[in-house]
């Protein structure tokens, strides 16, 4: 079975990719989604997160989420340790999901930090999703009601989007219309199955 990773930077299109692909009827592990789902219902993860920033960064068992990332967001020793904490309970349930596909020929990994945290790999191939960070802005802003500053701030802090582009083996832009991402989609499956 062949094992694909898919990455890019905040407001790229990885889940539109993502989700394309599960429309085509291909399996998706997403380590972003997983990860945020563990903060809330994983009692490792939530005992140790309380033990490296106080009890009272859960709020009736629910992670206060915007403080956490006040407190991640410039600091780089915080950030190491909350990705210690949730990183290796990811990557768990990643290497469950794999193993669960091993009837298909291919199956994806979605995550948004591929490199950072070493899952590429783990992977026969890396696709990096991109578009144009003006586009990418304006997408997070619509999707999270943010500000330009407050997506500039995480598009900062994230792997240089060349950097990304030069370490990946294949390369599909969002910015064209969702019937050619599509269309070059099925085509790299074909390719990659062959």
């Amino acid at each position: 079975m062949i094992v694909i990773g898919i990455t890019g930077g905040i407001g790229s299109g990885k889940t539109t990719i993502s989700n394309i692909l599960k429309e085509m009827g291909y399996p998706v592990f997403d380590c972003d989604k997983k990860a945020k789902f563990l903060y809330d219902i994983d009692p490792y993860v939530m005992k140790n997160i309380r033990d490296a920033f106080g009890k009272d960064i859960y709020v009736n068992n629910i992670l206060n989420r915007e403080k956490l990332a006040r407190i991640v967001f410039n600091d780089k020793e915080s950030l190491d340790k909350l990705n210690s904490i949730v990183h290796p309970k990811t990557r768990e349930y990643m290497y469950d999901f794999i193993i669960a596909q091993m009837d298909n020929d291919i199956c994806f990994v979605e995550s948004a930090i591929m490199f950072e945290s070493e899952l590429n790999k783990l992977m026969d191939k890396i696709i990096s999703v991109t578009a144009p960070q003006d586009v990418r802005i304006d997408r997070v802003i619509k999707r999270d009601n943010t500000t330009k500053e407050k997506v500039l701030e995480r598009i900062n802090n994230q792997m240089n989007e060349e950097e990304r582009l030069l370490q990946s083996d294949i390369i599909i832009s969002t910015h064209q219309p969702l019937d050619n991402v599509k269309e070059i989609l099925s085509h790299l499956v074909e390719t990659i199955n062959e």
